[in-house]
């Protein structure tokens, strides 16, 4: 899945096994990336990964993804941390444009746009 710091704005490929039936706990507290309190539903997956979904009263619009490696030392802040936008779960996948058939006026419309 990429994923992005969002203290850097580099963006990384990372394997991320996440499942959401498995959420572990709740928590309202402070976490590694804000010191206002907030509310998270947490899930601490088999990689060592810890998972942040925004809850309840939170209008955050990430999801934060802490590695094991912030965890347990490897790396130091800001790296470690990265955020998925909840948009992606939230909004249909875009179809592949290159397998699309388009039409006539699809493709007068796309010249265009493109001029």
């Amino acid at each position: 899945m990429k994923l992005q710091n969002p203290y850097t704005r580099g963006y990384i490929e990372y394997p991320l096994y996440f499942e959401p039936e498995k959420l572990n706990y709740q928590i309202h507290h402070e976490t590694p990336f804000t010191e206002r309190y907030s509310e998270w539903a947490v899930s601490v997956i088999e990689t060592g990964d810890v998972i942040y979904i925004p809850y309840g009263q939170n209008r955050c619009r990430n999801i934060y993804v802490v590695t094991k490696f912030f965890l347990n030392g490897t790396v130091t802040y800001p790296q470690g941390i990265y955020t998925i936008p909840v948009s992606y779960f939230t909004t249909p996948n875009n179809y592949n444009s290159c397998n699309k058939k388009y039409s006539k006026s699809d493709l007068d419309f796309l010249d265009f746009i493109a001029n």
